[in-house]
């Protein structure tokens, strides 16, 4: 498993430096709901992406859905590939640490934190 978890934070180390390479600032749905848009305009045009599934047979509600989730993925992922990391980290070193310490908390025990992480690699995993 140590394998899988050293993977796994190399993996989201790499989506972290990724995002931070792609164009900064956020990104929106527009009115019309099925463009999505990053702000702010440079030299007066917007750089976008526009999703159209109805020569699919997908319905514009769907492609406003769509649009919607692919607004908030694109700026939310890197947030929480951030945060799971350190959740990712913490677990890791908790797992690590000495069981003879009696601690209260949820999951300050190793075997917990190792129980933990086992969840998160099946559900990375289950993923791709």
């Amino acid at each position: 498993m140590k394998d899988q978890i050293e993977k796994l934070k190399l993996e989201l180390r790499e989506f972290i430096k990724l995002s931070k390479t792609v164009t900064q600032g956020k990104w929106t749905q527009s009115d019309g709901g099925d463009i999505v848009y990053r702000q702010p305009m440079q030299f007066g045009q917007a750089a976008g992406m526009i999703i159209h599934g109805r020569n699919s047979g997908v319905t514009r509600e769907q492609d406003e859905r769509d649009a919607a989730f692919i607004t908030r993925s694109r700026n939310i992922s890197p947030v929480m590939a951030e945060c799971l990391l350190v959740a990712v980290e913490t677990l890791d070193a908790i797992s690590l640490s000495d069981s003879s310490a009696d601690d209260a908390h949820a999951c300050n025990h190793p075997s917990d934190a190792f129980e933990k992480l086992q969840q998160i690699l099946t559900i990375w995993e289950a993923a791709k």
